[in-house]
């Protein structure tokens, strides 16, 4: 029987890392990425039309940063499930996010499992 795969959308303002990511994801069975964008504000439209079950999401970004995302989703979409990749971990910045809903934190810095294991717990729950 064919699992179903976890769908996922990138929001990045880092091209290079964020091809990268989708092209590993879309490689693993387990993960589809159904979109990536650069920006807040193409995020939103794109979640608009087509919810993931997670989204990877950089905090400093242009055109809209991850925490208007976030906000937004909290206030419309509290149901979804956020992981927020950066290079910010500071704690101002994981206070901030998690007041909206983020359900963890990855370091840009990390390894690709890294990504995976934190992926697979948030939609585990």
């Amino acid at each position: 029987m064919k699992q179903r795969k976890i769908t996922l959308a990138l929001a990045d303002d880092n091209n290079l890392l964020r091809q990268l990511l989708c092209k590993e994801l879309n490689h693993d069975a387990r993960f589809k990425v159904l979109y990536d964008v650069a920006c807040g504000r193409d995020f939103i439209k794109q979640f608009r039309q087509q919810q993931p079950d997670i989204v990877l999401l950089d905090l400093l970004m242009p055109n809209g940063n991850g925490f208007m995302v976030l906000k937004m989703l909290e206030d419309n979409f509290p149901e979804t499930k956020v992981l927020i990749l950066t290079r910010q971990p500071e704690e101002p910045y994981v206070c901030e996010a998690m007041k909206y809903g983020c359900k963890g934190f990855v370091n840009k810095d990390l390894g690709y499992e890294e990504i995976i294991k934190a992926l697979l717990v948030i939609y585990d729950g």
